[in-house]
Formats: structure tokens, sequence, C-alpha cells
């Protein structure tokens, strides 16, 4: 198996913390039904032809603020984008037309996720609120279906198991927060990471979340069956933070698990 991970290497010029919205990654996309690739940046989405490389669009304008998180439906052909004022839209994915408007954050957009068996787009933002809303045909605008405001910081990431009905946020408050999506309800709180989460991942088939801290270190947490059922099973500790750099943190901003070997 393959797992990825982004490290974060902070420039000397730029201070620990920030709240800029520049400071939230961008996302990569594969478009399986049209062989691109989409690409978000702060003013604009760029489809690139993956077989050729050869840039195919750029849709420009939706907003004056900068795009912070995209997310793709599951047929493909939708795209939701959320901008640093909070906001959470969609828009068509060959013609960058806007489509429908969601329940917007007030504060930072940081992530997106869909839920395609109950046509639903998750999103969390920097005002420690996960959002579940509804994408079903016959709605065009309209408020979300649950709210979620059980961290007390900023929320970083989320991400979803739907096999599992799991999702996972997690946050600058140090904790990961796990939800049942079939009841919108807090399954369990997991603690341990003494930094800000930046990340998680579910590994498929295996129930193992993943969890990423501002410091470097990764936590691998299992969450069935008993009795090892939401413990910390393992982790991972950053020895460069220790050894070399002291005074200076290396996030790991972004994993993703790749069950093929």
């Amino acid at each position: 198996f393959f797992f990825f991970l982004m490290i974060r290497r902070p420039p000397r010029s730029t201070p620990l913390y920030s709240s800029a919205a520049s400071d939230v990654y961008k996302r990569q996309i594969y478009n399986s039904v049209f062989f691109t690739f989409i690409t978000a940046h702060p003013k604009s989405i760029k489809i690139w032809n993956a077989e050729t490389g050869k840039l195919e669009s750029i849709f420009r304008n939706f907003k004056k603020e900068d795009i912070t998180s995209v997310a793709i439906d599951k047929r493909e052909r939708k795209l939701f984008v959320g901008d640093s004022k909070g906001r959470v839209y969609a828009i068509n994915i060959k013609n960058g037309a806007m489509m429908k408007k969601f329940a917007n954050h007030s504060n930072v957009t940081s992530c997106l996720v869909y839920a395609g068996e109950s046509v639903e787009l998750v999103s969390c933002g920097w005002d420690k609120i996960v959002m579940v809303h509804d994408d079903s045909p016959s709605e065009s605008q309209h408020d979300s279906r649950s709210k979620l405001s059980l961290h007390t910081e900023q929320v970083n990431c989320i991400v979803l198991d739907e096999e599992a009905k799991l999702l996972a946020s997690c946050a600058d408050d140090k904790l990961i927060l796990i939800y049942n999506m079939s009841t919108y309800r807090q399954e369990v709180t997991l603690k341990g990471h003494e930094a800000e989460v930046k990340a998680c991942t579910f590994l498929a088939d295996s129930l193992c979340l993943v969890s990423s801290d501002m410091n470097g270190n990764l936590f691998f947490w299992k969450l069935t069956p008993p009795p090892v059922k939401h413990k910390l099973i393992t982790k991972i500790v950053n020895l460069s933070l220790i050894h070399i750099c002291r005074c200076r943190r290396y996030a790991v901003c972004r994993s993703r698990w790749s069950p093929y070997h």
C-alpha cells in the first residue's frame, strides 16, 4: 500500500500562525468521466487534459474572494467550491456556470467532501462549524441540513467513510470528532495530539483513521471493533522536530491513502 503525505515547511519570513485565506491548501481532483485534472487556484479553476497535459479551460470571476476548497459530485459533472469569505456554491464542470448556492460559513471554508449515496455536501470552516448540505435536485438554494458546532477552534479538515457512514473532523483545538452520518450525532472525541490537528484520512477497508498535526506527528486510531474501538493503536513521531528544528514546526498539511501496492 501507499500512504502519501504533504509536509509544509513554513518560510522564515512568515509567522508561525497565519489567519490569511491564502494559507489554506488548494486541491487537485481527477475527473474520470472527462479524463481531466481539475486544479483550484486563489482566483480561478483550471481544467487540464489528463492525456496531453494541456490546459483546456480556465474559469474565473466567481467571487472576489480566494477559492479555498473544492470537491466533485458522484457523477463528476458538478464542482463544489468554497471561498475565503465562507461561501459554498456549485458550478458546472464543463462551462463554469453557477448552478447552486449553499448555506455560508462566517469565515474561511476550509474543506469540502461529497457524500454520493445520500446526495449531501459536507463543509467545514474556520468558524468552528461542520455543516451538512442537501444537494438533492429539488433544491436550488437552502439552509444546511445539519449544523455540527462542537469544535472550539477552526476546523481544518473533514473526511468521510461512506460505507461505514462515519465522518471525521479535525481542528486547531487538537481534537478529532467522529460523527454518525445516519443520525448526525457525535460518536466519540479522539484525544492525544499536543498540537493543532491539520489533516486526517480513513484507511480503506480497515476502519482506521490517521491524523496529523502541526508538529508533523502521525496518529493511527482504530475505530472498530471492541476492545480497541476508538483507541490510539500507534503513532509516528516527527524526530526532526526533536533533534533538528526545535524552534520551528513542520506540519503534515494533507494525507492520502492508496490501497494499491
